[in-house]
């Protein structure tokens, strides 16, 4: 399926991971929807948010599931790492939340190991971030 932002009409590559955020009505809205349209992360109805889910699109029974409660602030970002010891860039995903002065963060790297962290300033380098 080719997915469009709405706007432009531009084209869109489906990412490695995506995600989804799940609403107290169990509707869901999703990064790639199966409407071929892609949404951005500021689309999320954080108030109404219970579940943000990241998924592989190729195995979308490979997902990792976070809940969510009143008063948490979703943050996903991608991290684009230039370790030393690699020629160019590798993408982590890291996703996670805010809650007062709380913080949760989970990092995708490359060969889909999971680094979860109380904080957003992860030395990613120092995961052998060349193992994908």
């Amino acid at each position: 399926m080719e997915y469009k932002l709405p706007k432009t009409g531009e084209t869109v590559a489906l990412e490695r991971w995506a995600w989804g955020a799940i609403y107290t009505d169990g509707t869901e809205l999703k990064q790639f929807g199966d409407d071929g349209i892609f949404h951005q992360i500021g689309e999320i109805e954080q108030d109404r948010l219970v579940m943000f889910v990241m998924y592989k699109p190729e195995e979308p029974k490979r997902r990792i599931d976070m809940p969510f409660k009143p008063g948490m602030k979703l943050v996903h970002v991608y991290k684009m790492c230039k370790p030393y010891y690699m020629q160019g860039f590798v993408k982590v995903y890291c996703f996670g939340y805010n809650k007062g002065d709380q913080q949760h963060r989970v990092f995708i790297l490359p060969d889909d190991r999971l680094i979860m962290a109380d904080h957003e300033n992860v030395d990613l380098p120092n995961f052998e971030l060349d193992r994908a």
